[in-house]
């Protein structure tokens, strides 16, 4: 090889010119190509494995992503089995101590309070046996409401049309009264308030005698 630049002689297959260190250009070309080509190469190497890259790593993150839902599932899944516990532990706790207050209440004969505290939302499955009694101790202050004003217009002058109007609202009450205790004493199921209905018509029928009633008009 002829250096161009200084004259000087050198193997070819050297890259410079010893003497001078010019760029041996046929060395220098050879050098381009072969880096060209091995860039090439890789080229396609990257484009015929990229596709198997992108599905392995998709197939990696889809996995994960799944992992995590499934762990956040379990999660929300343990936290509703936990709630759910506690909540029927709680609402348990709850009717028995409803059911105490109101037995309470109905032991003590506080028909106003048992009431009161149904309409307050007692939780119990079951209150047919106070419920029944409080619609009757209902109707029997709604009869002594009407024979007070009885009472107190009978044998006023000018006030026999409001007395009499008053005698038949209590007679009235009377009898669905003593109609309801029967019906519920007479059901064929036994709650416990059979003896306390008994009650409640005996005094009934000794309220309505002192008023000038008869068992007869108790019993159309």
């Amino acid at each position: 090889m002829i250096c161009k630049s200084c004259g000087g002689e050198y193997a070819d297959h050297l890259s410079n010119c010893p003497y001078c260190n010019t760029e041996n250009a046929k060395v220098a070309k050879e050098k381009k190509h072969s880096i060209l080509k091995s860039y090439d190469k890789e080229a396609e190497e990257i484009k015929r494995e990229l596709p198997g890259r992108v599905i392995k790593r998709g197939t990696s993150l889809y996995f994960k992503l799944l992992f995590v839902v499934l762990i956040l599932i379990l999660m929300v899944s343990g936290f509703v089995v936990v709630y759910s516990q506690f909540s029927a532990a709680r609402s348990y706790d709850q009717r028995n101590k409803d059911q105490e207050i109101l037995e309470q209440y109905f032991e003590d004969g506080e028909y106003g309070k048992l009431k009161d505290y149904l309409n307050q939302g007692a939780t119990g499955a079951n209150y047919r046996k106070y419920k029944e009694v409080v619609s009757v101790w209902n109707k029997e202050e709604s009869l002594l409401k009407y024979l007070n004003w009885f009472e107190e217009y009978d044998g006023v002058s000018g006030e026999e049309e409001r007395a009499a109007e008053y005698r038949a609202e209590a007679l009235q009450c009377a009898i669905d009264l003593l109609d309801e205790c029967e019906k519920n004493r007479n059901d064929n199921v036994i709650l416990g308030n059979e003896e306390v209905l008994k009650e409640f018509e005996e005094r009934t029928i000794s309220k309505m005698e002192e008023y000038g009633f008869t068992k007869e008009e108790l019993k159309p």
